[in-house]
């Protein structure tokens, strides 16, 4: 299980996935019912299966088994869980990142390296971040 990086923030955790496996080497850490979840059931390419797949292990990872997500008409994942009430999830290319907080909202985006923002950047960046980057 690559477990890429975890990190501690007041009230919160972050963990980053390196997908190096199968969805059968992932779907190994899941239980049957836990397989024919109607989230995972609804995507049909493998690698955006695997990404679902790593994304719940990295949340088992941080809080435990005893969690329910469910998701908002714009799809936005909420978070059902004793002591965490918030989550972000994102994934890029072979990397899967989940950002659980107690009681803030989160937001979290991985993307590759490589990737040209120069389309998108000014919907998405302040002029004072597009003078830091730039």
């Amino acid at each position: 299980m690559p477990l890429f990086k975890t990190i501690s923030v007041a009230g919160g955790k972050i963990a980053v996935w390196q997908i190096s496996e199968s969805f059968a080497e992932l779907a190994s850490f899941f239980t049957p019912e836990e397989l024919t979840n109607a989230d995972l059931g609804k995507y049909t390419f493998e690698k955006r299966k695997v990404e679902w797949l790593a994304s719940r292990l990295l949340i088992k990872e941080l809080i435990g088994n005893d969690y329910c997500i469910s998701y908002l008409d714009t799809g936005k994942p909420e978070l059902h869980h004793a002591d965490y009430k918030h989550i972000s999830i994102t994934h890029s290319r072979d990397f899967v990142a989940v950002f659980v907080h107690e009681n803030m909202a989160t937001g979290i985006d991985i993307e590759s390296v490589g990737r040209d923002f120069q389309r998108v950047e000014k919907r998405y960046l302040s002029e004072k971040e597009l003078q830091a980057t730039g």
